[in-house]
């Protein structure tokens, strides 16, 4: 019932399905790679981004004491960060308030920090706060950390 079989064309069908095989695991390995490297780019491009907009962020709202005239470079820094780095609404809210920064005037800067916050805490994965919730105005008139770099407790004198 069998028909014998050649031996050159047993060698012949063993070499190319081999071979077949070798060129098919070869593409899946480069596509898997390529893949892999796509998402690291993507990852890195995610995680810039969040340090950027995380760094506006506490510029922006460092603080919950008025600004000063002083602190208008920093504004100024963040500000370019967030139409760097942001999306549109917020890109709107920061090249507003840089118009008025440039004019002059200390821009109000709490619409932006709210959107901020709220784009920060969903790129970080956390529940957005509930809407009863209220914040005191931020501000960036935060005084520069002095010190040891340690925060002093009520305990401390």
């Amino acid at each position: 019932m069998l028909k014998e079989l050649d031996p050159t064309t047993v060698g012949v069908t063993i070499g190319l399905s081999l071979t077949v095989a070798l060129v098919v695991l070869a593409v899946r390995l480069w596509a898997l790679n390529r893949l892999r490297g796509d998402r690291q780019a993507e990852a890195r491009q995610k995680q810039e981004r969040l340090r950027a907009l995380l760094g506006a962020c506490r510029a922006l709202a460092g603080s919950f004491t008025p600004a000063a005239a002083a602190d208008s470079r920093q504004m100024e820094e963040a500000l370019a960060e967030v139409l760097l780095f942001g999306d549109l609404p917020q890109v709107a809210l920061a090249a507003e308030a840089a118009r008025e920064l440039a004019a002059g005037q200390m821009p109000d800067v709490q619409p932006l920090v709210a959107l901020l916050r709220a784009d920060v805490r969903g790129l970080l994965g956390l529940a957005p706060w509930p809407d009863d919730l209220v914040l005191p105005p931020a501000g960036p008139g935060r005084v520069g950390r002095q010190g040891n770099g340690r925060s002093r407790g009520l305990d401390e004198g």
